[in-house]
C-alpha cells in the first residue's frame, strides 16, 4: 500500500493505471483475475472492511477487491440489517422492551458490528463541507481525525432521527410475499433491513459514475489507487447491486414500492453525486 501514490508531475499515473491492468489481467501475483475463488475474496474482503465481524485468516487487503467488491455492499448490507433486526425484535420479544429503547440498543448494535464505520464519515464529511470554504479546505478538514462542531451536530440529530423513526414504526410485522403489491411488512425491523441494504446501493453507483477525489494525508497511498480503478466497478456489478435492493425489498414491502425505493436511492445518490 505505502509504494501506491500519484502526482500528475511525476508520472505514477500511468504506473497506476499498468498496474490496475495487470490486476484485471490476473498477472500480478494477486489472483485478481475473475473466478470463484476471486469472487469469494472479493466478497469477504468488503466483509472484513465495512465490519468487525471476523472473516476467513487467507483474506488480505487490496484496492482492487475492494473496488470490485462494491457490487456486494447491499448484501453485506442485508446481513447487518437482519441482525440488528434480530436483536431490535428479540428485546421487544423476550425481555419486553418499549420500541424506543429496543431501538437504542438496537443501533448501538448496529454501531459496534460496524465500527461506527459509516458515522466517522459522516462526521468527517459534516466537518469538511460545513467548516471548509474551498476544496482544499474541505479536504484538508475530512482527513483530521479530530471530531469538530459540525460532525458532533450532525451525529447527534442522525442518532436521535433514527431511534425517533425506528418508535414511531413500532413493532415488526414480518410478512414476505415476493411480488405482492403494496405494504405487506410494517415495523422497524423490517426498515432496517431494507434501509440497511438500499443505502448501500449509492456507493457502488457513485464510484461508477464519479470521479475519485484525490487525497492527501495518511490514508491518500491506498486510495489514490481508487482514482484509477472506478472501472474495477463494472455496470454489471452496479446492476447485480440493484438487483439484490429490489429482491430484498420486493420480499418485503412488494414489487411497486421495492421499484419506488430503488429508483429513489439512485436519484438522490446521482443529486449527491451532482
Amino acid at each position: 500500500m505505502e509504494s501506491r501514490n500519484y502526482s500528475a508531475s511525476d508520472g505514477k499515473k500511468s504506473l497506476i493505471s499498468a498496474e490496475i491492468r495487470a490486476f484485471i489481467a490476473g498477472t500480478d501475483g494477486n489472483g485478481g483475475s475473475l473466478g470463484l475463488r476471486s469472487e469469494y475474496r472479493i466478497f469477504f474482503m468488503v466483509w472484513t472492511f465495512v465490519t468487525r465481524l471476523p472473516g476467513p485468516a487467507w483474506i488480505d487487503l487490496h484496492p482492487g477487491f475492494l473496488m470490485r467488491g462494491m457490487g456486494y455492499f447491499p448484501i453485506v448490507g442485508t446481513v447487518l440489517g437482519g441482525t440488528i433486526a434480530i436483536a431490535l425484535d428479540c428485546m421487544i420479544a423476550s425481555i419486553g422492551l418499549p420500541v424506543a429503547a429496543a431501538a437504542t440498543l438496537a443501533v448501538g448494535c448496529g454501531l459496534h458490528v460496524t465500527g461506527c464505520f459509516h458515522e466517522d464519515g459522516l462526521a468527517d464529511s459534516a466537518d469538511g463541507l460545513g467548516g471548509g470554504w474551498s476544496r482544499s479546505q474541505v479536504l484538508k478538514i475530512m482527513t483530521d481525525s479530530r471530531l469538530g462542531t459540525f460532525g458532533v451536530a450532525a451525529l447527534t440529530l442522525f442518532l436521535l432521527a433514527k431511534v425517533q423513526l425506528l418508535d414511531s414504526m413500532g413493532a415488526s410485522r414480518w410478512e414476505p410475499r415476493f411480488g405482492a403489491g403494496g405494504v405487506v411488512s410494517s415495523g422497524a425491523g423490517p426498515a432496517l433491513l431494507v434501509s440497511q441494504t438500499l443505502s448501500r446501493l449509492a456507493a457502488p453507483y457513485l464510484i461508477r459514475t464519479r470521479d475519485y477525489v484525490a487525497e492527501v494525508g495518511p490514508n491518500s497511498p491506498f486510495y489514490l489507487f481508487m482514482v484509477e480503478a472506478k472501472h474495477l466497478v463494472s455496470w454489471p456489478r452496479v446492476a447485480l447491486a440493484a438487483g439484490h435492493c429490489l429482491v430484498v425489498a420486493s420480499a418485503l414491502y412488494g414489487l411497486g414500492v421495492a421499484v419506488t425505493l430503488v429508483a429513489a436511492v439512485l436519484a438522490l445518490a446521482h443529486l449527491a453525486g451532482r
